[in-house]
Formats: C-alpha cells, structure tokens, sequence
C-alpha cells in the first residue's frame, strides 16, 4: 500500500528526484558537521590531536582516546574504529615500561582509509607519512585459547605484543596487522596480507598470509630481485611464481 506522508505518497518520495537530492544533502551536511578537528571537543579527549587532523564522519567507536596521539595533518576515513582496551573507562591497561605515555602514537600526515580498525592494549606506533587503504585492522593482542574447559569468548587475553610500523610504509586494502609485528620504514605490504610477530627489514614488498619478504633494497646490488624490465618478463615471472608471489606488489 501506498502510504501517504504530508502531501505526499511513500512511493512518490521514494521516486522523487528531489527527495534523492535532499537525502544526499543532509549527508553532505551531516559528514561534515560530524568529523572531528583540532578544536573540537571530542578531539580535546585525545592525549593529543595534530593540527589540521580530520576523523571523517561516522565514526564506528572512539575508546578511550585519551591514550591515543595522532599527529598534525592526519586523516582518518569513516567508519574507522580507533580504540584503546575492550571497554570504555577501562582501569589497568598494561602499559609495561612505558607507564604513562600513550599506547597508540600515530605520525605525522599518515592517512586511513574508510572502514580502518585500530584495538591497541599495549603499544601501537605508527611512523610518519603512513599511508592505509581501506578495511586494513591492526592489534597488538592476541586472544588465549589454551583454557580448554572454558570458550576461547571468555578466556582474557594475555598475550601483547608492542606493534611498530615505520615511517613511510604503504599498507594495501585489508591488510592485518597482528600484536608484535614489526615493520620497518618505507615498506609496501600487498593488499590482503597477514603481517604476523617478527620484525620486517626497512624498504621491502611484503605479501602473502603470513606475509613474507618478496623484494627488497640492498645498498649494495640495488633491489632484490631486479624489477621486470619488459610486461612479457612480468607475465613470464608471475606464471612461474605461487600464488602468493602473484600477490607482490611491484
């Protein structure tokens, strides 16, 4: 049944290319009422919020962000979640050696994209000019699984392990990043990785789940190995490797 609404039918809104217009209107407006900036209210609940940094609305959960530096000229996407501990006001967050600094430090001009994910307990840090495409998740937790008379639901976690990600790196759409996972400084990990505990070598191609080192720089012989000069070495390379060689980012 065609419902009416004021003067007009629920059909005819539905239809109405005004009424589209309005909706996309509104949306505009309310993306931009919405982000929080330096000086904004929500921002001052950071332990610290960089000058001219944007968290784009909606935002998905905002937790205990007075735990979390972001840096100036920082752009965070919609839907991201960015949170310290498993609940709000959580007491007793174990911040090892580092007492009271902030567990989650991010850069300065680093970008997220839309739908990132970010759950730190311990220590995540995130270097300059880091740039994330959409859906990537970073943790630095790990949930116990070894209490076999209980679900792994309701077993604490207890196993953290700091994250670092050094300046400069690019991270490809859905990447995971998991607790102890150190990157080093301007490294590309390929879409759909799993970048697990270890540490990872300074300008380098990660792929893979777990991820490994595909290529790398060599001050001495340049990169390793050599980039494919012609597309026929590039389809000749690819048809010989495995799939997850195919997932190497060039």
């Amino acid at each position: 049944m065609d419902k009416p609404i004021g003067d007009w039918t629920l059909n005819e809104l539905m239809t109405s290319p005004d009424a589209g217009r309005a909706v996309r209107q509104v949306w505009t407006w309310a993306r931009e009422v919405g982000a929080i900036t330096d000086g904004d209210p929500e921002a001052a609940r950071f332990r610290r919020f960089g000058e001219s940094s944007r968290i784009e609305f909606p935002q998905l959960l905002l937790q205990n962000t007075d735990w979390i530096s972001l840096g100036p000229h920082t752009s965070v996407g919609p839907f991201a979640v960015l949170s310290v501990g498993m609940i709000e006001g959580q007491d007793g967050l174990d911040t090892g050696p580092r007492g009271a600094e902030p567990i989650v430090t991010v850069g300065e001009r680093c970008g997220f994209g839309r739908y990132f994910q970010l759950i730190a307990h311990l220590h995540v840090e995130i270097g300059d000019v880091t740039w994330f495409a959409p859906g990537c998740y970073v943790t630095d937790q790990n949930h116990r699984y070894d209490l076999v008379d209980q679900p792994i639901h309701d077993q604490w976690p207890l196993d953290s392990r700091p994250v670092s990600i050094g300046a400069g790196c690019s991270i490809g759409r859905n990447v995971t990043v998991l607790a102890g996972a150190r990157i080093g400084r301007n490294t590309l990990v390929a879409a759909n990785s799993v970048v697990t505990r270890g540490e990872y070598p300074d300008f380098a191609v990660l792929a893979g789940s777990p991820a490994r080192v595909k290529r790398r720089y060599d001050p001495a012989s340049g990169w390793v190995p050599p980039r494919p000069e012609s597309p026929d070495e590039v389809r000749r390379s690819t048809d010989e490797a495995s799939p997850s060689d195919v997932m190497r980012a060039w």
